[in-house]
Formats: structure tokens, sequence, C-alpha cells
């Protein structure tokens, strides 16, 4: 089957690369610019050949007014003339709802370029599901790989960020990857094809455009001619080694960290022993996939985080991006649902069941005494039925709290029997307490106060049991 050369160039990267299967429903993301026309046209001389249904989807983005209606009909009429299906969206990103709306995740104030590029890939995932696509393809080509990759060196990027623009990711594919510019625009001429011209991308204001008119060129009369095949070779070996790093971060998730529905765990001596740059590539994982923290978690803090790890004693906290994380003494704890202050009445009878907000329960039964075991389990206490029809506090300790411990006599703050009893920072903070008549009278799992003993002369006694969710891994 005879095609262009640079359709046989596209299809032989479409097989290496396993971009595309034959027949499957591909949308094209289409601007009306000179990349994206020459994508269609070139999917339209393999459509034959693979056996696709082509849909041409196009974004308005609202930020030319004098410009985007004409593209947006520029596009629909060359759908149309390939008799292809055409879908279209009309977006005001100036608006401050629509600016919200579309707004990147974990961004405060988005520029308008990643703003406009956040909602084109909401959009097109939304129409991928709609239309029951197989793939979205879209036009980034060579050039703008090479771009991509100097900006991102400037603003400090690591290895995935100096990767560049991948071939494949998630439900997108871009078969021109490794397409310059110049060939697009043979194609387009030899073609005889009519595109839209984009003149904001002559506006050197934004920085894309300065590294397109004025760093690139100067680089290369440098000398470097080859900047963007230079550049792209670097890409991929920096691809490839961040595949090998993604193997070797697996087996190291595996062998430091343990999750659970309530907590991560991550094992500091192991983890101590793990190059740094893997260590911040861990911390990262916990926050992103673990914790699902959206804000960005900066190169300062994942070093805070290691040093804090290194150097901290056991029993110290640390916050970043809303989340504690607690020493403990063979590894780090972060909680995934932080605990919460409590406050209830309780009506003492038999048969009462309440469980709280942090999924804590107390639960009140009354006992003959031939049952009565005294005082051996910290989570079952014992009082005198002179309680029963009262009702109790159940609430979390606040500082200047006390109790007279039972036993002693003695008058001690709540704060100071939490910390004799080693409790962790994250237990101890809305640790819950039982009140009668303006006194506790127990610090369930901990002490009971000294009021309302139980004595011989009562044959009906109150258990209260308290059951704690634990918090492990």
């Amino acid at each position: 089957m005879k095609w262009s050369p640079l359709a046989e160039k596209v299809h032989q990267s479409l097989i290496r690369n396993a971009l595309v299967n034959q027949h499957d429903n591909i949308l094209l993301a289409v601007s009306g610019g000179l990349d994206s026309v020459v994508l269609l046209h070139l999917f339209i001389e393999l459509q034959i050949r693979w056996n696709w249904k082509l849909i041409v989807g196009h974004i308005n983005h609202g930020l030319r007014p004098e410009y985007d209606e004409q593209e947006a009909q520029f596009c629909e009429a060359l759908a149309k003339k390939h008799k292809l299906t055409y879908v279209g969206k009309t977006l005001n990103l100036l608006h401050p709802d629509e600016k919200k709306k579309y707004s990147p995740k974990g961004t405060q104030n988005p520029s308008i370029e990643s703003l406009a590029r956040a909602a084109r890939y909401r959009i097109f995932e939304e129409w991928y599901n709609t239309l029951h696509c197989n793939v979205v393809v879209t036009a980034h080509q060579a050039n703008d790989q090479a771009e991509t990759i100097i900006y991102r060196m400037l603003t400090g990027a690591g290895i995935d960020g100096l990767s560049g623009i991948p071939e494949k990711r998630g439900i997108f594919r871009r078969p021109l990857r490794e397409i310059l510019r110049s060939e697009l625009e043979t194609y387009a001429q030899k073609q005889n094809l009519s595109f839209c011209e984009d003149l904001s991308n002559k506006d050197e204001r934004f920085a894309r455009n300065k590294i397109r008119h004025t760093v690139i060129p100067a680089i290369k009369n440098m000398g470097f001619e080859n900047i963007e095949q230079a550049l792209a070779h670097s890409a991929q070996s920096l691809q490839d080694a961040g595949d090998a790093l993604q193997v070797y971060e697996k087996l190291l998730i595996e062998k430091n960290i343990r999750i659970t529905k309530s907590s991560v765990k991550l094992y500091c001596e192991t983890f101590k022993n793990v190059p740094i740059y893997m260590q911040r590539r861990l911390l990262q994982y916990i926050y992103r996939d673990t914790l699902n923290v959206i804000q960005h978690i900066s190169r300062q803090q994942l070093d805070q985080l290691c040093d804090f790890i290194a150097r901290s004693d056991v029993g110290h906290t640390m916050e970043i991006a809303g989340h504690i994380l607690h020493k403990d003494r063979e590894c780090i704890i972060w909680y995934k649902k932080d605990a919460v202050d409590v406050y209830y009445k309780i009506l003492c009878k038999k048969g009462i069941y309440l469980k709280d907000k942090n999924n804590n329960s107390i639960q009140i039964s009354v006992i003959k005494s031939p049952d009565f075991t005294p005082y051996s389990n910290p989570s079952i206490a014992y009082f005198s039925p002179d309680i029963l029809g009262k009702t109790l506090i159940y609430r979390s300790w606040v500082q200047g709290d006390k109790m007279t411990l039972f036993g002693l006599g003695d008058t001690k703050k709540i704060s100071d029997i939490l910390k004799d009893e080693k409790l962790k920072p994250y237990d101890k903070k809305y640790y819950p307490v039982l009140m009668l008549d303006n006194e506790i009278i127990w610090i369930p799992g901990v002490k009971r106060s000294n009021v309302y003993r139980v004595e011989n002369k009562h044959t009906d006694i109150v258990m209260i049991t308290y059951k704690k969710t634990e918090q492990t891994a």
C-alpha cells in the first residue's frame, strides 16, 4: 500500500512503540494548527490499512475571541470534509467559575497555559469515556519535546521531568514525538494543506515561546544544529533510566513500607540504607499514592522529612502537607485519617452502646457481683450502681483536666497520666475521658478514678467496656 514517506515513518513508529491497534476508535486532538492538521491527514492516510474509526475533537478555550471561533469552525469543516465524527466544546477560562473548575489539582494560581492544558486533558478524558474510544492521539512533535526539556531544566526538574513528553501515558498517544516541525511543514506544503496560524505562539512573553524563538536558535548558532534530536536522545535515555528506577522503587516499597486502611509505616533502619534519591521517591510515593496528597511536595520538604527520619528521637512528630508523622521505635507512622474531638452525653443504663467519630466504642453492661473480676483489664472499668440513671459525659480531654487516681487518692493531670503511659502523640491528642457530675471517673483503657468504687454490699455492678480502633499496620 503506497502512502507518503512521513505516513510510513508514523506507521513504523505506531508498530514499534505499540501505540495503537487495528480497529481502534481513535480520538484525534485537533487544534487547527500545523501539527494537528498534519496529524489528522497522516491518520487518514493510514486509516484504510489500520481500519480505525477516527473522531476529531476540538476545544475552544475562549482566550482569543477574535480567533477561537474561526478555528473551531475550521476544525468542524475539516472533519465534515473527510466524513469524520466531530466533537467540540467551548470554554471561557477567563471566567472565575471555569478557572476554578479546570485548575490543576494542588495549584493555587495556575498560569493561563497550565489552566488551558489541564482543561484540555480533562475534556479529552471525558470524551474518551463517553465516545468509547481506545486512545486519544495528540500532535506533540520533536520540537515540542526539545522546548519542554529546556523549560524543565530551567525550572529544576528531576529525572521524570527531564525525560520529556512520553509517547504514551494512560489513554494518550503521541506518534509524532520523534518528527521535526520542519518535516511537518514539508508534508503540509506537498499536500497543499490549509491550517490556522496561532499568533500567540509568537508572543515571547510566554517562556516556551521565548525558548522556541530565541533560545533554541541561539544554541543552533553555537554549532548545535541537531539540538532537537540530541535532546530527544537524552530524554529517551532518562526515560529508560526512569523505567529501571521504577522497578527498583517497587522492590523498595515492598521491603520498606506497610500499608493498611488506617496507617502507613516506613521502617527506619532499612530506609536509612537507601540512596537519598530513592528515599525521596519513596516519600513521594507515600504522600501521593497512599495518603492521596494533591499538593506538590517540594524538594526542600522531602529533605526535611529525610532529616527527621534520620535524626529525630522516638516520640517526636512532624507535620507535612496536613499529615502528621510519628517517630516510633522501629518505624515512621502516618495515619490516613486524623482523629477528631468527641463529645457525647450518655444515659448510664444497661445495654448502651456508643461508637464515636474516631471509631472507638463504649458499651455499658450490668453484671452480678459473683461475675465480678476487679480491674484486670484497663479497657474495662467497674463502677457502683449509683451511676445508673445518671448522665455521663464522654469527651476528648483538654489541658487542665485532672483525675483522682484509684487506690492512691492523689490528684494528677490527665496530660501527665497519658505521658506516663507513653502514648504516641497521635493517640494522646484526642484521647477520651468519661465524666460524671463534673468529675473525670475514667480514662478508658488507661486508669480509673477513686470515685464510685464497687463495694461488697453491691449486688449489681456497672461494667463499662472501651474498645479502641487500633492504628497499626
